[in-house]
């Protein structure tokens, strides 16, 4: 009963993944897990040897190809698996088929000596798929590459086939000369032939027949009374020890022959293809060439992904702080003059890490000042990345755009509140509702102190502060959307994220129409106005002159 729902089980999970079956095989050095579903669908991924191995599973230049062949079924390599590459540090290059759409989490992380890959154009790449690739990401400026590369030396190799042509076609000429004795002799059938050359391709016919047929071999039993009763010997036959061309003998001679006349037919194209089919790959002379390969991971190819350039941006942005991900480190806390907690690192003991659950970190010194801020991010920092905006829009309105400053005074005040401070207006707002309170709380005691002019103070106190908060303004509402469907077009794209110092960083971005940069940023982080906080500052710069540029799909 065990054994039948077990069964069943199995059954049931197969037809939920709608696979038929999954195996890991190793394929001339590449491990892949093949799988295949009820539609006889054949797909291979590849992936790492096997768990608890001490030495990496690959090194040197990797070419995956688009096909296996695996019992009999062919195989399409499409996906690169999860850690399949991840830790091989001696990796040098990896060429991925265009059968390939997915490069999956940390497929390539930690490859630090990996220089080059070809990535095909429409395969996703996942987060983290390539982190810690170093010395790759150097390269991601640069459309093209140049690579070095070993091929083999078709010159030298012409020679050496002129030089052992003579001797292939020698020996063609002395299979051709015993081909023509096979089918001469399977044409004389009912004769005798006497030379020994004869008689001797009566039996490399025979031998070639019953290789071919084996169940045309014939057997007789041994003595029932010896010591392997059923024991049996092969009968050879005899014919063909006496030169006699029966029918027997002249079908086996048939039959050899067309086989002689195909491999002649097959050895007579290799001659004629010249060395790349007569000289073995091992024996081929080779040379090192440099060529100019186009970059996958080349950043104006991969725009639109905007997960992959943050893993390129954020490689670089925590170069010489590594050991903030890999270190060791102890949790601590203080309650004065600030409660917090943070994290003492063995490598920097002398500050304090607070790390957030975006995964982002941020270094302050003894006193609570702001030191490093890890990363800045697609993802994790988007309010930064839109403060840009407000100072396009701030500029626009400096230069009197539609002819704003002829509006009424308060729909200026409206606008300076929006655009001269990342939070003007919700600023001014919680100001007016703290000052609010705060009557509230005069009132209260006036009520206490004096009862009788109570009613006068708590008004006046109320009529002064409700005055202060500031009104939204339908004209500046207006005028500022406006401005953001202006500029909607020019903050569509991060292009990149270059760290300038640990507090520092430059922020271009892409132009959706255009596809080339429109505005450069730079974003400062520094201590909030208490220790351990921390806010930032944003302020346009000049685009700088080397800004990798855009290569459409088209184009590429």
């Amino acid at each position: 009963m065990k054994q039948l729902l077990r069964l069943l089980l199995v059954i049931m999970l197969s037809m939920a993944t709608n696979e038929a079956f999954a195996i890991d095989v190793e394929i001339d050095g590449i491990y892949y897990y093949l799988s295949s579903d009820y539609s006889n669908n054949y797909h291979a991924s590849v992936t790492y040897k096997d768990e608890g191995k001490e030495t990496p599973s690959y090194s040197g230049n990797i070419v995956i190809p688009e096909t296996i062949r695996y019992e009999d079924n062919v195989y399409e390599v499409n996906k690169i698996g999860t850690n399949a590459f991840a830790g091989c540090t001696n990796l040098i290059s990896v060429i991925i088929p265009n059968t390939v759409h997915h490069i999956f989490s940390r497929a390539f992380a930690g490859c630090t000596g990996l220089l080059y890959v070809y990535i095909p154009e429409n395969a996703r790449i996942w987060e983290d798929a390539f982190k810690g690739c170093v010395n790759l990401f150097k390269n991601s400026t640069k459309a093209t590459l140049n690579i070095t590369k070993t091929v083999i030396d078709t010159l030298k190799a012409e020679k050496k086939f002129e030089e052992i042509k003579p001797i292939l076609l020698k020996q063609y000429q002395e299979e051709v000369m015993k081909q023509q004795r096979c089918s001469k002799l399977s044409e004389m059938k009912g004769k005798k032939v006497k030379e020994d050359a004869d008689i001797a391709m009566l039996s490399i016919a025979y031998e070639y027949y019953l290789k071919k047929y084996p169940n045309e071999r014939k057997y007789k039993k041994l003595n029932y009374f010896s010591k392997y009763p059923f024991e049996r010997e092969e009968v050879y036959d005899n014919n063909v020890k006496k030169g006699k061309i029966t029918e027997n003998v002249a079908r086996y001679l048939s039959c050899y022959n067309r086989y002689l006349i195909d491999s002649l037919q097959q050895e007579k194209e290799k001659i004629d293809k010249g060395w790349s089919e007569c000289i073995e790959s091992d024996k081929l002379p080779y040379k090192e060439i440099t060529v100019s390969m186009p970059n996958s991971l080349y950043r104006g190819y991969r725009y639109l992904n905007q997960d992959f350039l943050d893993d390129l941006d954020v490689s670089h942005q925590k170069m010489e702080w590594e050991f903030l991900d890999t270190g060791k480190s102890e949790y601590r806390s203080e309650s004065y003059p600030k409660e917090v907690g943070y994290w003492v690192y063995d490598a920097a003991p002398n500050y304090r890490v607070i790390c957030h659950e975006n995964g982002i970190k941020e270094v302050y010194d003894e006193r609570g000042q702001l030191v490093y801020v890890s990363e800045l991010t697609r993802e994790k920092n988007k309010s930064e990345l839109k403060d840009p905006c407000r100072l396009v829009y701030l500029k626009d309105y400096t230069n009197n755009k539609y002819d704003i400053k002829s509006q009424p005074k308060e729909t200026q005040e409206y606008i300076k509140l929006r655009l001269c401070s990342a939070n003007g207006y919700e600023d001014a707002v919680n100001e007016a509702r703290a000052a609010i309170l705060g009557s509230a709380i005069a009132g209260a005691f006036a009520t206490i102190l004096s009862p009788v002019d109570a009613y006068k103070v708590r008004n006046k106190a109320k009529e002064q502060v409700l005055a202060k908060i500031p009104r939204r303004d339908q004209i500046g509402e207006r005028y500022i959307e406006q401005l953001e469907k202006d500029h909607a077009d020019e903050f569509e794209y991060v292009y990149t994220i270059e760290r300038l110092t640990n507090v520092r960083f430059q922020v271009v971005y892409l132009n959706k129409l255009t596809l080339k940069p429109s505005h450069c940023a730079l974003i400062t982080y520094k201590t909030g106005d208490k220790p351990y906080t921390k806010t930032f500052s944003t302020k346009l710069r000049d685009m700088p002159s080397d800004i990798p540029p855009v290569i459409r799909n088209n184009a590429k």
